[in-house]
């Protein structure tokens, strides 16, 4: 019989077995993750020769800017380069930028460069998504089992039938790379806790900012991160969740103040009120939760009316959903199993927050108004509305 091994020798060996065992856990979850990439690619493998649509005219085929990479510094001083329609320049350097950059590696306007340029970065996104999603839920309850949670929601997400718009809608881009930004920002602040000192999980935020606002509730979603996964919940922890979230804020309002100086004064919305757009946006939120488990009227332009009143049935329906989801995420949040679920919820009405602040911007002489946007509903705004959702299903089920 072999002599048996000393104690510090046998503690070497389980630490080299446990190892071991991590490192082909993480090799088998990069081979499933490749697979979950490869499905996606599948799926859109007809969508790359797709034409330009909608705002793709003036932004993209209409738009002289983009012809010559040498404007992109210019892209960045100057929002009107953004669009040929003044009621639609926005300031989105990064997105218009993006463009420029597709124009030029394909000599021209063809289309099927600047779907590759879009679909690489979804996949991006997808990868980082599922990190992100496995961390959360590794933060709630470490369990073998949270990596095929994360695949699984992953590939809901990336398969998603809403999501197809925003892909395949070249200039709408915007969300997904503000989506991209805040999934990135996220995912650095939770797995790389030593980086956080040289705040360089703020990078992807202030990239996402440059491409659309939405991106301006990170801070919010950090601050409930800190809250709910960094310890217990409790009074004690929402200062050291504020303290967290203190850079964040700093910089989403120093690039907010210069989203609003750069915003030309003939950007506006289509909302005839601003008041009548908002209390139509909890109906709308409904609309997306339901979409999200039973997408069967998608529609890339709805047309849907603004309620006259906050009394509409539609608007009582959808303040009724909106409370009760929240009072979801709160009793959710007590136990810490089910604390990504919360956080999930949390994200999904964050997500929506930007649509409250529409202005019809019109009336004034300068009015630059970051948020108006044309419709009460758009199919893919549902990017980070989904983004925030699909992990948090298949671990409720669990």
């Amino acid at each position: 019989m072999s002599a048996p091994l000393p104690r510090a020798a046998s503690k070497q060996s389980d630490r080299a077995t446990a190892t071991a065992r991590s490192a082909v856990s993480a090799s088998r979850a990069n081979v499933l993750l490749a697979a979950v990439l490869l499905a996606v690619l599948v799926a859109y493998s007809n969508h790359f020769n797709n034409g330009f649509h909608f705002d793709d005219f003036h932004t993209i085929t209409e738009n002289p800017w983009i012809r010559n990479i040498r404007n992109i510094p210019r892209f960045f001083a100057d929002a009107t380069t953004m669009s040929t329609v003044p009621l639609n320049r926005a300031y989105r350097p990064l997105v218009t930028a993006s463009l420029a950059i597709d124009y030029w590696l394909g000599g021209g306007y063809k289309p099927l460069f600047f779907h590759i340029s879009t679909f690489i970065w979804f996949l991006a996104q997808l990868a980082l998504i599922f990190f992100l999603f496995r961390a959360l839920l590794d933060s709630a309850r470490p369990d073998p089992a949270n990596t095929y949670i994360a695949l699984f929601a992953t590939a809901l997400y990336g398969l998603h039938p809403a999501i197809a718009e925003t892909v395949n809608y070249v200039v709408q881009r915007a969300d997904l790379y503000s989506t991209l930004g805040v999934v990135a920002g996220l995912l650095i602040y939770v797995v790389r806790p030593a980086l956080r000192r040289y705040g360089l999980y703020l990078i992807p935020v202030a990239l996402a900012l440059l491409s659309k606002p939405p991106a301006l509730v990170f801070p919010i979603i950090l601050f409930l991160y800190v809250f709910l996964f960094e310890g217990e919940p409790h009074r004690g922890r929402l200062g050291a969740a504020l303290k967290a979230s203190i850079p964040s804020i700093i910089v989403t309002a120093a690039l907010m103040i210069l989203q609003y100086a750069m915003t030309p004064s003939t950007y506006a919305g289509g909302a005839s009120s601003a008041y009548q757009y908002r209390i139509t946006q909890p109906f709308v939120a409904l609309h997306y939760f339901a979409e999200f488990f039973l997408p069967l009227w998608l529609s890339v332009d709805t047309d849907r009316q603004a309620f006259h009143s906050v009394w509409s049935p539609g608007a009582v329906l959808g303040f009724a959903f909106v409370v009760g989801i929240i009072a979801a995420a709160v009793w959710l949040t007590r136990r810490r199993e089910t604390r990504p679920i919360a956080f999930g919820i949390y994200w999904f009405i964050l997500a929506l927050l930007p649509n409250f602040a529409v202005s019809t911007g019109r009336g004034r002489k300068r009015s630059p108004h970051v948020f108006s946007v044309h419709r009460t509903g758009a199919e893919r705004s549902l990017v980070s509305r989904i983004a925030a959702a699909a992990p948090h299903t298949p671990f409720a089920a669990r």
